[in-house]
């Protein structure tokens, strides 16, 4: 039957065409696939708290031990890679608009990463010292400068 109306219709042509820059065709697919893992790990968080728990404070204890083993392995292998796929292209697509609007700005090599980025970056480090609960030695820690001990920071 397919072929048969393949067949019937030779000038056919699908609607869907790529852009000719193929930097827009990659900022069009990285959007995507950020989106559509994005969805599959949160999806998959809520499915955790909002499902899985419940059912198996439900099920008897003998029950739980043969279903737990088996759902859970293939959810979180889902859960885990949903969540790297997510970060990492959404890490790749924010640093391809990062460099794109720095070369706009007029800085041509790679310091634009550096720069364009160091101030997106910082600016959560500068609302933590404007932030009336700041406490440096901690934020310090926290962020792996200093030490614990006697040391000024």
């Amino acid at each position: 039957m397919g072929l048969r109306l393949l067949a019937t219709f030779p000038e056919w042509r699908p609607h869907f065409s790529f852009l000719a820059n193929a930097a827009a065709n990659e900022l069009m697919a990285l959007r995507w696939l950020h989106f559509i893992f994005g969805i599959i790990w949160i999806g998959l968080l809520y499915f955790f708290n909002l499902v899985l728990t419940p059912s198996m404070k439900a099920l008897e204890p003998g029950v739980r031990v043969k279903v737990y083993p088996v759902l859970m392995s293939r959810a979180m292998a889902w859960f885990r890679w949903s969540a790297l796929v997510t970060v990492l292209v959404g890490m790749r697509y924010f640093f391809t608009l990062l460099a794109t609007d720095a070369r706009n700005v007029g800085i041509r090599d790679w310091r634009c990463v550096g720069l364009v980025g160091g101030r997106w970056c910082g600016r959560w480090p500068s609302r933590e010292f404007i932030s009336s609960s700041f406490q440096p030695r901690e934020f310090a820690i926290r962020c792996g400068y200093g030490q614990v001990g006697s040391a000024r920071l």
